[in-house]
């Protein structure tokens, strides 16, 4: 999430299209059985922040239609403001 250009893919596809092809994968992983998520924070900005609200969409719909898939989330190279947020937040 840190580098990519999240402003850039929802402008370029829309949030639509972008939930679309994440659900398509979502469908897929699932013959894997359970997954990992790793979110790397590295390079962390404003303009990522920017698709937080979809980033959350997302993470809505696997709730409610794949609950359980995900085994544990890991997120590295968190910045120390966000880190600090998350734990007071906690």
């Amino acid at each position: 999430l840190g580098r990519a250009d999240v402003g850039g893919l929802l402008d370029d596809v829309g949030e639509e299209r972008a939930l679309r092809a994440s659900t398509l994968r979502n469908e897929r992983a699932l013959l894997l059985g359970k997954r990992v998520l790793v979110l790397d924070m590295e390079g962390l900005s404003p303009s990522t922040l920017r698709g937080l609200p979809t980033f959350k969409r997302l993470i809505d719909i696997m709730q409610r239609h794949y609950p359980g898939s995900v085994a544990s989330i890991l997120v590295v190279n968190c910045p120390l403001l966000v880190w600090t947020a998350y734990k007071v937040v906690q």
